[in-house]
C-alpha cells in the first residue's frame, strides 16, 4: 500500500429531533370542571422496544404537568428536547406509548382518570446531504372505542412543521 494514495472519507448525518421547529412532541393536559393544579398528574413514556427505550432521556419516562391552569384550560408538556438520531437510525421506526398514570393509592377525590394511550412512532430517514427527517404518527388507543390517529405521518422537513401535539 505504501506504493498508491489511498483516501478515506467518511459520511455523518444527524438531527436533533426535539430541537425547535425540527420534533419533539406536546403532550396536553385538561382538566374540566375545576382548576388543575401543578404537579397533579403524572404520566409515562415507555420504549416500546429495547431501541426505542434507549433513546428516552430519564426526564421523559415519567413526569408531571409542572403548571397550573384554570378550569376547562389546557397545559402543554414538550417532550423529547434532548432525543437524537444519526446516519445509523436511517431506516428505523421508533416506537412509544405514552400514558397518564391513575394512583394505586391517593387518587383524586371525584376525578375520571384518562385511560387513553398513545402510541408516538417515529420514522427516521437520511436525506443523504448529511441532513435527516423524520415521519412522525400519533395513534389515541380508548378502552371501548377505535383508534383513532391523531397525528398521521407528520413531516419534519416540511416548511411551518409543528411539533406533534396530542392528549
Amino acid at each position: 500500500e505504501a506504493d498508491r494514495a489511498v483516501f478515506a472519507n467518511t459520511y455523518e448525518a444527524s438531527m436533533n429531533y426535539g430541537a425547535e421547529g425540527a420534533g419533539g412532541i406536546t403532550i396536553t393536559k385538561q382538566m374540566n370542571g375545576r382548576p388543575l393544579a401543578a404537579n397533579e398528574f403524572e404520566f409515562t413514556i415507555t420504549g416500546n422496544d429495547d431501541k426505542s427505550a434507549e433513546k428516552l432521556a430519564d426526564a421523559d419516562k415519567r413526569f408531571t404537568n409542572s403548571t397550573q391552569a384554570a378550569a376547562g384550560r389546557t397545559v402543554s408538556m414538550r417532550k423529547f428536547r434532548s432525543m437524537t438520531f444519526d446516519q445509523n437510525d436511517a431506516g428505523e421506526i421508533f416506537s412509544f406509548t405514552v400514558a397518564e398514570t391513575k394512583p394505586a393509592e391517593n387518587a383524586l377525590p371525584g376525578v375520571a382518570y384518562d385511560q387513553s394511550t398513545y402510541t408516538v412512532t417515529i420514522e427516521v430517514f437520511d436525506d443523504g446531504d448529511g441532513s435527516m427527517h423524520t415521519l412522525t404518527t400519533v395513534v389515541k388507543h380508548t378502552p371501548d372505542a377505535d383508534d383513532v390517529t391523531i397525528v398521521d405521518q407528520a413531516r419534519s422537513d416540511i416548511e411551518g412543521y409543528t411539533a406533534p401535539s396530542f392528549g
